[in-house]
């Protein structure tokens, strides 16, 4: 009689599942044509497997992502990391709300909406220059400390090509810390997302640059981040630095007095860091102009942000001028340049 089994009868005068006795007299009970397996648990398990709850997939929150979240976003693309560094309330959060609402347009800069993981956090940025924030004047929430270990994200395509996808995560690192970094060797090293960044866009703040009495300080404060970050080798020979002058809106209307002032300021970047940097650009923007302004919308942000797209120090373009040194003529100490070429060709 098989005992591993467990076995039900269609005979209702059977008293099988009572005494384990076949009716028809069948000691191996799987002989009995009106026996069949107890199939009752399988099914019951079958239907656990497959209840709602195991159906059920985690979406994120759509708010910020942690540095440990972004992690499932870099782990499946090539990500392009954009850390924009300045002093409080230089533009940085309103430059990447802008580049946000750029897209809720239209294509922008060659680019279409492709997705985001932090749409909510996107939109929290937006919320205060719009007309629906019943505010006279757009506005845009500043970080804050304790709450800048956090990055937005965006994926996009290009235009011409809806096979190409890039997925972009931005920084948002409060002012009051970038202050505290250049001052303090100790304080610059914490930020070590600066090392593994694509572009580094350092915010210099165009409307104290309009000013003649805040001019000075919002200079020395850029000098102060950016000799800080190379001394402590945060920025290096490896490096895309992107120098933006914020609020152009409002400098435009000061030409008089900046137009001899900000060449100052590039000249003072390209003596002593251009050769310390793999590439070292200057753009000026306005991300959100004030109400009445000539200047358009995101002004200047449609030649920024093909710049963070397409170009990386971690894949660059061109091997041109790489000349590794292959003196023992081993076919290894060719192949990365090789390689790529063939990649790139």
């Amino acid at each position: 009689m098989t005992e591993d089994k467990k076995y039900i009868c269609s005979n209702e005068k059977c008293e099988l599942e009572a005494s384990g006795m076949c009716a028809e007299g069948h000691e191996d009970i799987s002989e009995c044509p009106n026996c069949s397996e107890n199939n009752s648990e399988l099914l019951v398990q079958s239907e656990e497997s497959e209840s709602p709850s195991s159906k059920f997939i985690e979406l994120h929150s759509g708010h910020d992502l942690s540095l440990d979240e972004t992690f499932a976003i870099t782990s499946k693309s090539m990500t392009r990391l954009i850390v924009l560094a300045g002093s409080s309330e230089s533009g940085k959060t309103t430059l990447l709300a802008s580049i946000y609402e750029m897209f809720q347009k239209s294509p922008f800069a060659g680019y279409l909406f492709a997705g985001s993981e932090t749409l909510l956090g996107f939109e929290e940025r937006c919320h205060l220059v719009r007309i629906a924030s019943n505010r006279t004047e757009p506005y845009t929430k500043r970080t804050t400390m304790g709450h800048d270990d956090k990055f937005l994200h965006l994926k996009v395509c290009k235009e011409s090509d809806s096979t190409f996808l890039q997925d972009i995560l931005f920084s948002d690192i409060s002012g009051e810390r970038y202050e505290h970094a250049s001052n303090s060797d100790e304080d610059c090293k914490q930020l070590k997302i600066i090392r593994r960044a694509d572009h580094f866009g350092l915010v210099i703040d165009g409307e104290k640059i309009s000013n003649l009495d805040t001019r000075q300080s919002a200079f020395q404060d850029a000098k102060n981040i950016m000799r800080r970050c190379v001394e402590n080798g945060m920025i290096g020979a490896s490096s895309f630095v992107s120098v933006i002058f914020s609020k152009y809106d409002l400098y435009k209307k000061c030409e008089e007095t900046t137009n001899k002032f900000i060449p100052q300021i590039k000249d003072h970047f390209v003596g002593n860091y251009k050769k310390k940097v793999l590439k070292l650009d200057f753009f000026e923007v306005a991300a959100c102009p004030q109400l009445g302004s000539d200047v358009p919308y995101g002004y200047g942000l449609d030649r920024l942000f093909p710049k963070w797209v397409d170009e990386s120090p971690f894949y660059i373009n061109t091997l041109e001028d790489y000349s590794p040194n292959i003196a023992n003529g081993r076919e290894f100490e060719k192949f990365l340049p090789k390689h790529f070429k063939e990649k790139l060709s």
